[in-house]
């Protein structure tokens, strides 16, 4: 992923080609922006889960093309399995470790992780 392909947003993207073990990533990342989208009206919160939705529809786009690092995959499906239960601190645990271990090709949605955590928790 370089950041430069067309905008796809999470809510939209084509993830019909994603496999079924991963498709809770999918699923739970939808399910909580869906959520958090309802947590506040102001405009800046608005702006920030816009820019949530298009770096995560980049993701959720890799996954459905298989263009995600082998070894972030099982991560992100623990993330989902703890975004699922509500578990947002372990899902947010998770997301320090892609940070720490797989920031320079992955910024932009792992980032986008961390808003969107924090947007659930706090509607800010």
């Amino acid at each position: 992923m370089t950041g430069n392909e067309p905008t796809t947003y999470l809510d939209k993207a084509d993830v019909g080609s994603v496999p079924p073990n991963q498709q809770v990533i999918v699923k739970s990342l939808r399910g909580a922006y869906s959520y958090a989208l309802k947590r506040s009206n102001t405009m800046m919160y608005r702006k920030k889960m816009e820019d949530v939705n298009k770096k995560l529809g980049r993701l959720v786009t890799a996954l459905n093309k298989g263009g995600v690092d082998p070894e972030i995959v099982p991560h992100l499906i623990e993330i989902g399995k703890f975004i699922e239960k509500g578990n947002y601190d372990s899902a947010n645990d998770i997301v320090g470790t892609l940070t720490r271990q797989y920031w320079d090709n992955n910024s932009q949605w792992i980032q986008a992780l961390r808003r969107l955590i924090d947007c659930v928790l706090t509607g800010r």
